[in-house]
């Protein structure tokens, strides 16, 4: 079996599909495309009931990072024109979005902090480490479990609380 391994840097996404056989004249089978990696984007708000008070207690947003995310993602080619190829990831590593921005007060004002494209992480558990301009703590982390699925996208709600309290949704 061949494999081919790519290096996943936050921001691009493979596609694969089934091989396609065929010729000018005979014409081809419908090849449909899949995507590799899940598209996760992170989301920001504070609570309804403490504006104003949010910022006072955490002030900006500097960064979200993913922690122990698949660096790697290796297609394994089928040996015969019936299978699929098959996906699998590897590695571990760190995905930043790196964004200075406010944190809104509100569900429906929730701000996108940015995306990052990656593999399911292991075990369906999405760690995040937390920097904010205020931060009184080293690192806040918390982990998001979810059974994360190659092609689709999961926006990644963080609610932020003046008592100091991140929760994610």
């Amino acid at each position: 079996r061949t494999t081919v391994t790519f290096n996943v840097d936050g921001s691009t996404d493979i596609l694969y599909s089934d091989v396609a056989s065929g010729n000018r004249r005979t014409g081809f089978n419908t090849i449909t495309f899949r995507h590799a990696l899940v598209k996760y984007s992170v989301m920001v708000y504070g609570t309804e009931e403490t504006a104003g008070s949010v910022a006072g207690t955490w002030g900006q947003i500097k960064s979200v990072t993913f922690k122990g995310m698949p660096n790697s993602c290796v297609l394994s080619l089928p040996e015969n024109s019936t299978s699929l190829p098959a996906i699998s990831s590897s590695g571990s590593g760190e995905l930043q979005v790196t964004k200075t921005a406010d944190i809104p007060v509100g569900f429906s004002n929730a701000t996108e902090m940015g995306y990052r494209l990656a593999p399911a992480p292991s075990e369906n558990v999405l760690n995040l480490s937390i920097a904010t301009t205020k931060q009184t703590i080293d690192n806040l982390n918390l982990s998001v479990s979810s059974s994360f699925q190659s092609g689709k996208h999961y926006k990644i709600y963080l609610r932020f609380s003046p008592e100091g309290v991140i929760n994610a949704e």
